[in-house]
């Protein structure tokens, strides 16, 4: 599944690029 490679990939970034990563997400979505 390509979610499951996608959640792997983020769990393997640093936390502060997992924050990164999750504001540019909702940005995306909300703007």
């Amino acid at each position: 599944m390509i979610e499951n490679r996608f959640e792997q990939q983020i769990r393997a970034l640093e936390p502060w690029q997992q924050m990164l990563f999750a504001t540019a997400l909702t940005e995306r979505m909300f703007l």
